[in-house]
């Protein structure tokens, strides 16, 4: 009985002329939600592929910029306190703000990694 119901639903045929997809409206859905997510299966990978060398461009955009800022910070930072660009101390005062910059960052770096 089983497989003689199974045998009238495999001959039917839709208006594509597809087997087994004129079941009624839950085998539309399955097969809609089906070809979307193949669909979505084929088209990330390739906008993937496509984004990724602009997302790499804007990070690397984004490191220089960082870099920049900081460096005008530690300028900006020597100047206040009296060490004119062109002297000993100015740059004296760059390279211990640049340490205190790095040892920083690694112990903020270092306190987020910590739970993990």
């Amino acid at each position: 009985m089983i497989a003689e119901a199974y045998k009238l639903r495999a001959d039917k045929v839709d208006s594509a002329g597809k087997k087994g997809e004129g079941l009624g409206k839950d085998w539309s859905l399955y097969a809609t939600v089906n070809r979307a997510l193949w669909v979505i299966a084929v088209m990330l990978p390739i906008f993937l592929l496509f984004s990724y060398p602009a997302e790499r461009a804007a990070r690397d955009e984004a490191k220089s910029s960082l870099a920049k800022d900081i460096a005008a910070d530690n300028n900006w930072y020597c100047e206040r306190w009296g060490m004119h660009l062109t002297t000993a101390e100015h740059a004296s005062c760059v390279r211990d703000l640049i340490r205190i910059r790095t040892e920083t960052e690694l112990r903020v770096r270092a306190e987020i990694a910590e739970p993990f």
